[in-house]
C-alpha cells in the first residue's frame, strides 16, 4: 500500500531520508575534492555530497553560494 509506506515514511522522517541519502553512490575522489575545498572533514563532505546527488559540481556551487538552511 502505497499510502501506508508515506504515512510510515512521515512518522519516521530522518531514518527515510537517511536510507534514501545512503543509496546516493559518491565517489571518494569526489570526497576529497569536497573536503579539501571545504575544509569540513570527510564525513560531513560525504554527507553534503550525498545532498547534491552525488554531483561534485552542484555541491561546490551550493557551499560557494550558503542558503539561509546552511
Amino acid at each position: 500500500m502505497p499510502g501506508l509506506r508515506l504515512l510510515l515514511c512521515d512518522m519516521t522522517r530522518a531514518p527515510c531520508r537517511e536510507r534514501a541519502l545512503a543509496k546516493v553512490k559518491v565517489a571518494k575522489d569526489d570526497i576529497a575534492v569536497l573536503n579539501a575545498e571545504t575544509e569540513w572533514g570527510l564525513d560531513r563532505s560525504e554527507m553534503f555530497l550525498r545532498e547534491h546527488g552525488g554531483d561534485v559540481a552542484a555541491a561546490l556551487r551550493s557551499f560557494a553560494r550558503p542558503t539561509a538552511e546552511q
